[in-house]
């Protein structure tokens, strides 16, 4: 079950942070749920914007968040902009009002995504990373994946800065297709004096010569944030028939909808959701729910309060991609467990220097000093392998966008970004596939 709400009837907003009254919001969640009927149990998210997926397992409970937060209708509220369960009776939600909600589900495996992305997540690729997790996670076959983009801000009213359009040329071969340029009008012509004058020049008189002066105007960038996630889902695998997107805009379409750029902020948001609902039995007689196929019943939704989620964290090893027998170069991360993990898993370690031919680099920086090496590191990398950087968390001497820079300067391109530890960030450059 899957769908978006739009601002009707009456301001239908959906949101807690941007209402004036919640008791409104806590209303309009309950009309909604009494609507879809069955027993559904909100998940919401607090978006921030990034490429952070959550995975809501229904067989596992070891790695659970304890005593999740909870909004006022009870609904629970997890940190990111992704969310993937197999678990029936969860109805994932993302609230927007411009960017995207992106909706996946996979019918084979009963798996089902809700995405939010905005031109910083697209960026990110959060779109094609939430199917990689399917996959990964679920053992999803992305060309049996069906996605369904629901109502946003399209390219007709999507004006952004230079510095998206920067963003995406360091991303994507494609990108020039997905902005629309207008380029500077003639500019304003004002002539100081006539051309001709009526009176002949006075001996020794000087006259100026005529010009003119011109109002300059910026070049206008105008994203397609649409075609830029279609785009995305395909590169990830879908078939170009399994994705659909509205056809319509949150900007033009303010009677609608609730559009946060049109409105100047002052508006409310709507919600794309999607959950498996929970299979009915015909059984006369009662039979125990099991856990591990069926949330538990409190009576207004899936969860009852206090109940654990299932929480998938993956290993260390498996989010940076080390393989069992991999070629691995470690230099400058003095990290004692990440040595020794690394030694259960592969034999092919070599510290200080790269080998040639090598499947993964871990680089250590703590300034963008310590990036010059990336261009002869790159070099030492098989054609699909890949180069991390690890940095010290909350430290100003060094920032994302400076690593992703420095990459593209010698010749990689960011795909992923991971918490190395609980002092420490990582950012994975890998070489273009045109390249490869």
């Amino acid at each position: 079950m899957l769908g978006f709400t739009t601002r009707q009837p009456g301001e239908f907003n959906l949101n807690y942070s941007v209402a004036r009254a919640p008791r409104r919001v806590a209303r309009n969640r309950r009309r909604l749920l009494r609507a879809l009927g069955g027993r559904w149990q909100f998940v919401t998210l607090k978006q921030r914007h990034t490429d952070t997926i959550q995975v809501l397992r229904k067989n596992s409970r070891r790695n659970g968040v304890g005593r999740a937060r909870r909004e006022r209708d009870g609904a629970v509220k997890l940190t990111g902009d992704a969310l993937i369960t197999d678990r029936p009776g969860l109805l994932l939600a993302v609230q927007v009002a411009d960017c995207l909600p992106i909706l996946l589900f996979d019918a084979e495996k009963r798996v089902v995504a809700a995405v939010h992305a905005g031109w910083r997540g697209t960026a990110k690729r959060i779109a094609e990373k939430a199917v990689g997790r399917m996959r990964a996670e679920f053992g999803s076959n992305p060309k049996k994946l069906r996605a369904v983009i629901g109502p946003g801000i399209h390219g007709c009213c999507y004006e952004v800065g230079r510095d998206v359009v920067e963003a995406f040329d360091g991303q994507f071969p494609y990108a020039p297709k997905l902005f629309r340029r207008i380029k500077p009008a003639p500019p304003d012509m004002h002539w100081q004096q006539r051309l001709f004058s009526p009176e002949p020049p006075q001996p020794g008189e000087r006259r100026p010569r005529p010009g003119v002066t011109a109002a300059e105007r910026a070049e206008k960038f105008y994203l397609d944030l649409v075609e830029a996630n279609r785009r995305q889902l395909l590169a990830a695998g879908l078939r170009t028939a399994n994705v659909a997107a509205s056809p319509l805009c949150t900007a033009c379409r303010t009677d609608l909808l609730f559009s946060h750029r049109a409105e100047q902020g002052q508006t409310g948001r709507m919600m794309g959701w999607i959950g498996i609902a929970v299979m009915q039995t015909n059984s006369k007689k009662p039979r125990k729910a099991d856990p591990s196929t069926h949330p538990p019943s409190p009576g207004k939704g899936g969860l009852a309060q206090g109940d654990k989620l299932s929480l998938v964290t993956k290993p260390r090893l498996d989010k940076l991609g080390v393989k069992p027998g991999a070629r691995v170069a470690v230099l400058g991360v003095e990290e004692k467990a990440f040595a020794r993990e690394l030694r259960k898993r592969t034999r092919d370690v070599t510290q200080g220097r790269a080998k040639k031919s090598s499947d993964l680099i871990f680089l250590a920086a703590e300034s963008p000093a310590g990036l010059k090496r990336l261009r002869t590191l790159q070099r030492a990398l098989k054609p699909n392998g890949a180069l991390w950087v690890v940095w010290p968390k909350g430290r100003p001497a060094l920032k994302e966008s400076q690593i992703i820079a420095a990459g593209i300067a010698a010749g990689l391109i960011d795909n992923k970004v991971v918490s190395f530890s609980k002092t420490h960030s990582a950012l994975r450059l890998v070489i273009p596939l045109a390249r490869r």
